[in-house]
């Protein structure tokens, strides 16, 4: 029975090697714990996910922390380790199989800090990966009289309207890194939590910190993924 597992698995997935290019050295790390609630349906079934956000001079790059860790992985022992994925799920084997489980949550965004492009990259359940681009806006900001205590830093309260979603963040002065989870960034200091109104998206920062050795930003090469418009990939 085992060794017609691992036969489907042979004829029905395939391996897949990323050829990666880097496109900047990062400076500062910030980790997240994502609570979303994807099924409006189930409000008491959330999903729960580590994020990782990399900050270098010219990109930053958001996405799950898992899997840039089996990524890293793969790519400085190319034989020892890989990876069995069906679309955007991925297959966990038994440790020492030499394979690295990951998440479904493999959408990927590398912000251009100056041109303020976005590059999202992510596959599907079909099997496919694909790569958009757009231009985004910095949301606009009101700054409030609340502050809080996070992580032992003094964060401010901050409020926007941006895409279609009512968040509220709160960001710390103290960290002078304009930046935050996904897209939400703009801020006089880096973004420690972030949530929307209705709390499908919950974003709590769980460690920061300055690399003394710096950490590379790396991306997919284009190739890699077919590149469609937003709204198509919507």
């Amino acid at each position: 029975m085992k060794n017609l597992f691992f036969l489907i698995i042979g004829l029905f997935y395939f391996t897949m090697h990323a050829h990666t290019q880097v496109i900047d050295s990062a400076y500062f790390k910030c980790t997240y714990k994502l609570s979303s609630l994807t099924d409006l349906l189930r409000p008491d079934k959330r999903q729960a996910d580590e994020m990782l956000l990399l900050v270098g001079e010219h990109y930053t790059m958001f996405g799950s922390y898992k899997n840039y860790l089996a990524d890293s992985l793969i790519l400085a022992n190319p034989e020892e380790h890989n990876d069995i994925k069906l679309g955007a799920a991925v297959i966990s084997l038994p440790t020492g199989s030499g394979f690295l489980p990951k998440t479904a949550n493999n959408q990927v965004f590398y912000i251009n800090r100056h041109s303020r492009e976005l590059t999202s990259q992510a596959s599907i359940m079909s099997g496919l990966s694909f790569q958009y681009q757009e231009t985004i806006t910095v949301p606009d900001w009101t700054i409030e009289n609340e502050s809080d205590s996070l992580l032992g830093y003094i964060c401010q309260k901050a409020t926007s309207r941006y895409g279609g979603r009512d968040w509220t963040a709160w960001f710390t002065p103290e960290i002078t890194v304009s930046e935050g989870p996904w897209k939400l960034r703009g801020l006089p200091g880096l973004i420690l939590k972030a949530e929307d109104k209705d709390e499908h998206y919950i974003f709590e920062c769980t460690g920061l910190q300055r690399l003394q050795q710096k950490s590379v930003i790396k991306k997919d090469t284009e190739k890699e993924y077919r590149k469609i418009s937003k709204k198509e990939f919507v």
